[in-house]
Parts: structure tokens; sequence; C-alpha cells
């Protein structure tokens, strides 16, 4: 079982009604209005930490350059789910935390066999910024792509773009 190291700490500015992080200059919500709260944000890994009151981290999966991945179990139904979180480095940017919530409410919109199912999307205690999905079992793109090259542009995109196209997305 891997986990992320833990880091430094940060302080953001975040909106409990829409979740949104803000400047530290902000006093309010650019968007709603609401007063802002102020969160000291610690670097350290998920692994036993209960998200969203019911599911449970169990295990480190994987790293990207704007989030991490990590399994956990729904602790009532016993059912095995992803949950990406934003770096917290990157939940001060309004923008970057602007386009996480925008990938959650795509999730949403899609429905595919070829597509992961969002579960729910939230904010935990401790600022970060989550998306949780169902959890597919295998081997990830980027080493697929590294065992077998690059895939046929005309195969992918008709894969892609057909159930995305037709919700707009």
């Amino acid at each position: 079982m891997r986990s992320s190291q833990p880091g430094g700490k940060s302080v953001v500015n975040v909106c409990k009604k829409c979740m949104t992080p803000q400047s530290n200059l902000n006093l309010v919500c650019v968007g709603c209005g609401v007063a802002l709260e102020r969160l000291d944000i610690e670097d350290v890994g998920y692994i036993g930490h209960m998200i969203a009151g019911k599911y449970e981290i169990t295990e480190f999966i994987d790293k990207g350059g704007m989030g991490e991945v990590y399994l956990a179990v729904n602790a009532s139904l016993h059912q095995r789910v992803a949950v990406k979180f934003l770096k917290r480095k990157f939940i001060s940017d309004e923008a970057i935390a602007h386009r996480f919530i925008n990938e959650a409410r795509s999730y949403a919109r899609v429905s595919h066999p070829n597509a992961v199912t969002l579960l729910e999307y939230g904010q935990h205690e401790d600022g970060a910024l989550y998306i949780i999905t169902e959890f597919i079992e295998g081997e990830s793109l980027t080493k697929t792509l590294k065992r077998v090259g690059p895939l046929r542009f005309d195969l992918s995109l008709i894969h892609i773009s057909e159930p995305t196209r037709r919700r707009g997305i």
C-alpha cells in the first residue's frame, strides 16, 4: 500500500455554500456572496480518511499533474470507488478549481458503457475538492499507451465523441 508523502501547510479561503476556493484577498465569495472560511491545509495523504461520511480511503493509486487518485470503499455497501482529489497547491487557483468542478459536472452528464459513473463530488473537511467515481479494475490509459502504442485516431474519436456530443459536452 502506497501513500502520498506529507508536505508543508498552506492557507486558502473557501466558500462553504458553493465549495469554490477563492483568493486569499477576498472576504466573501465572488460567485454567491457568502462569507468565506479560512482553512489551514496540511499536505498529508488520505489513507484512513472517511470521505462524505461513507467512503474510507484504503490505498493510494496514482497522481497526475493536477490530482491524486485513491481507492476507497463504501463502508455500508462494500463497494470499491475511485476518489480523485485536486492537489492542494491548486485549491486557491479559482480557474483550476472551477475546471475541477466542471469535470465532475461533465461526468454527471455522460452515461455510456465506456465512461465511468460519477457517484458524487464535494469538499473534504480539510478543504480539498474531490470527485468520487466507480472504480474500474485494470490498466491505466498511460500504461496501455506505453504497452500498445498510439490508439487509432478514428476509433478513439468515435468512442469518445458520440456520448459527449449528444449531451453538448
